[in-house]
C-alpha cells in the first residue's frame, strides 16, 4: 500500500469525525484511545493501535450507510410540544414589535409631513415679519424645529425602518410555516 494511501486511511476518521460534528474528545473516548493520541492519529504522525477500535470501525460504516441510503430528515425533526409552544411565543412576540414598528413608520410618515408643511409655511412667513421681532425669532425657531424633524424622520430613515417590518414579517412566516398545523407539509418537510 502506497504512503498516500496509507495517509489518506489514517486522515478518513478525521474526516469522518468532522463530517458527523464530533468533538476530539468524544471521538477518543468512542474509539477507546487517548485524545493526544487521536490527535497524533489526526496528524498523520501516528497509526491506529493494533486492536483498539472500540466503534471506530462501525461508526464509518454507518456513516457510509447514510452516503447511500439516507435517512429521512422528518424522523430527526418531530417537533416536542415545548418546541412549538416556543416559536408560537416567538411568532406573538414578532407580530407584537411588527405592530409597534407600523406605528413607528406611520408617525414618521406624519412627522415628515408635518415638517415639510411648517418649512414651507415658515418660509413664507419669514418675508412677511421684520427682522429681530418676537414673530421672527420664532418663524427661525419653527424653521429649524422643521429642518430637524425632518431629517429625524427622513425618506433614509422611513425606507430602514420598512426594511425592518419586511425582515421580520418574513421571520413571522417562516416561524408559522415551521408548526406543523399550519400546512400539511412545510418548510422543515415534517407532516403534522
Amino acid at each position: 500500500m502506497s504512503r498516500t494511501n496509507i495517509r489518506t486511511r489514517l486522515f478518513s476518521s478525521l474526516r469522518s469525525r468532522e463530517k458527523l460534528g464530533i468533538t476530539q474528545k468524544e471521538y477518543a473516548m468512542f474509539s477507546h484511545v487517548s485524545q493526544s493520541l487521536l490527535n497524533m492519529i489526526e496528524m498523520g504522525k501516528r497509526s491506529w493501535p493494533f486492536g483498539k477500535n472500540g466503534g471506530r470501525l462501525e461508526l464509518e460504516i454507518a456513516l457510509e450507510a447514510t452516503n447511500q441510503n439516507p435517512i429521512p430528515v422528518s424522523e430527526l425533526i418531530q417537533m416536542e410540544e415545548w418546541e412549538k409552544n416556543e416559536i408560537r411565543k416567538a411568532v406573538s412576540i414578532i407580530g407584537a414589535r411588527l405592530n409597534t414598528l407600523q406605528i413607528e413608520l406611520e408617525d414618521m410618515e406624519f412627522n415628515s409631513q408635518q415638517a415639510i408643511r411648517l418649512f414651507q409655511v415658515t418660509t413664507i412667513l419669514e418675508k412677511t415679519f421684520p427682522a429681530d421681532s418676537t414673530e421672527e425669532r420664532c418663524i427661525l425657531l419653527w424653521k429649524r424645529r422643521s429642518r430637524e424633524k425632518y431629517q429625524k424622520n427622513s425618506q433614509l430613515q422611513q425606507r430602514l425602518l420598512q426594511l425592518d417590518i419586511e425582515a421580520m414579517q418574513k421571520k413571522k412566516a417562516f416561524l408559522e410555516e415551521c408548526l406543523p398545523e399550519n400546512s400539511e407539509q412545510n418548510i422543515l418537510g415534517v407532516e403534522p
